[in-house]
């Protein structure tokens, strides 16, 4: 993720303009209205470029960046905020407008997670997912909404415009403010300090935000501890129910979807006929996730030929130009019983994998490309209001590690003859159809 593509950035969703692109400082960084100027010098950006946005509930500052004077609009991200509530957060969503994407996250706290709120163009989005994907996995829900009509719906429906907070810019902020619900400003360029600047910057925003959901969570723990004083037998009680939970969490690897269901489902929705009276077929996209693993998400694109109109074209949501028909649809799928006997099957150490699909990637070579992602551990999680007194005597093990895998090739998957290895977990395949069709599986290894 680079910081470069954090540029504020104007849009227009029903009929009203939007700033989007923020870098958000940590919530609870700002309880009080600061004063904007001397406070975005500190965080060293331009107010001669700048715009700020504060938000009372969060507490916190969105700087928007601008290449010259700073243009005035209304914040779309507190219309998230507005949506949420406490028992969804952390949260991601993806929303798609006209020519590209919206990236925005919520942290624990209800504030606007300091690493995103990122425009993406249309061009860049494939590889930005499939680069950040693994990342979005730490958030506990999400959405995704795959046209602007469906995004404007959920941003705007029901919200009143003028409830949003405005957009002030930093230099006549501190004479113009206004109060209301939610006092608003926006900010922009981060000065001489280019894309790696931004980056580490909001690198120390999102530390500042752990290290305040650590310090909420230890009092929580000690509210928790004084207002039930455990006995000793009580303390090795829970300890033992903690850690009996740590012996049943679910594994992801012990029932995934199986590889062949997982071709098959998606092959059906680029199988047949690709040419609908001049429409042509030229992507499709599907989405599997063990949170929900009885179905298939299948997302369909279909470019307009010289001749074809929309008077005869596939259902599904047309794009402005009326040049693009996008199709959604949720395909259920067989039981994952068939899923190649890993059940019970004995994880290999993560070093076995890598050296597996290092020697994959080289008997290959020319026919797939095999890439590995980056190594994540997820160690056993402690319950949210366990007493103190038990946590320290709690060691939580490391469950597994991981990494994803990213699969291209000009052939069709289901001629790959290496997927029944035990701990690899399927989630996404692309297909780009045409002269030059190709294939992109992703997936997550699974090890010890």
């Amino acid at each position: 993720m680079n910081g470069a593509n954090k540029t504020a950035k104007l849009i227009s969703l029903g009929d009203k303009q939007w700033l989007i692109g923020a870098h958000w400082t940590a919530g609870g960084r700002y309880p009080k209205k600061p004063k904007v100027k001397q406070a975005a010098k500190e965080d060293l950006f331009d107010p001669k470029r700048t715009a700020t946005v504060w938000l009372r509930e969060s507490e916190q500052i969105g700087w928007f960046v601008f290449d010259g004077k700073p243009k005035i609009a209304r914040a779309l991200a507190p219309m998230v905020l507005s949506k949420l509530r406490l028992d969804v957060v952390p949260w991601r969503g993806i929303f798609k407008m006209d020519g590209g994407w919206w990236i925005i996250a919520v942290d624990d706290a209800m504030a606007i997670h300091p690493l995103w709120d990122i425009w993406v163009p249309d061009a860049d989005f494939k590889k930005f997912y499939e680069e950040n994907s693994a990342r979005w996995m730490t958030f506990s829900s999400g959405l995704q909404l795959d046209t602007t009509e469906e995004s404007q719906q959920w941003l705007l429906g029901g919200e009143d415009y003028h409830n949003a907070p405005k957009v002030a810019a930093v230099t006549g902020a501190e004479q113009k403010a206004k109060q209301g619900a939610i006092a608003v400003a926006v900010l922009g360029a981060l000065a001489g300090t280019g894309a790696i600047g931004w980056h580490l910057w909001e690198k120390h925003e999102a530390a500042i935000s752990h290290r305040q959901l650590m310090a909420r969570l230890a009092q929580q723990r000690m509210n928790a501890e004084q207002a039930q004083q455990l006995t000793r037998g009580e303390i090795n009680s829970e300890r033992k129910h903690v850690e009996d939970t740590w012996q049943d969490w679910p594994r992801p690897w012990t029932s995934p979807i199986a590889w062949h269901t997982f071709f098959k489902t998606c092959a059906q929705s680029w199988s047949g006929r690709l040419n609908r009276q001049g429409w042509m077929l030229t992507q499709v996209h599907c989405q599997w996730s063990a949170k929900n693993p009885g179905v298939m998400d299948v997302d369909r694109t279909w470019a307009r030929g010289q001749f074809a109109t929309v008077l005869h074209a596939p259902s599904g949501a047309v794009q402005v130009t009326g040049d693009i028909i996008s199709q959604h649809e949720v395909k259920t799928l067989a039981s994952a019983k068939d899923a190649g006997g890993r059940e019970g099957a004995a994880l290999k150490s993560l070093t076995a994998n890598r050296h597996l699909w290092l020697g994959e990637a080289q008997k290959w070579n020319g026919i797939v490309e095999i890439a590995r992602g980056a190594v994540t551990t997820f160690h056993a999680p402690i319950p949210k209001n366990t007493p103190a007194s038990v946590v320290k005597l709690l060691h939580p093990p490391m469950l597994w590690k991981s990494f994803p895998v990213t699969f291209t090739s000009m052939y069709q998957p289901d001629r790959w003859t290496f997927w029944r290895d035990v701990g690899f977990v399927p989630s996404s395949i692309t297909v780009t159809l045409g002269k030059d069709s190709q294939y992109v599986v992703t997936g997550v290894q699974y090890g010890h």
